[in-house]
């Protein structure tokens, strides 16, 4: 089993929003996590 902790991309608190910043890093995040076969969530 694997567990893994993900981080939120950087944030606009003020708009509650992501930065362009955080934008940049969920996507990212996103097509790193499509090739790790995390496998179905339910």
């Amino acid at each position: 089993m694997r567990i893994l902790l993900i981080r939120h991309g950087d944030p606009d608190y003020v708009n509650d929003t992501l930065t362009e910043k955080g934008r940049r890093e969920a996507a990212l995040l996103a097509k790193r996590a499509a090739s790790m076969n995390m496998g179905g969530m339910l």
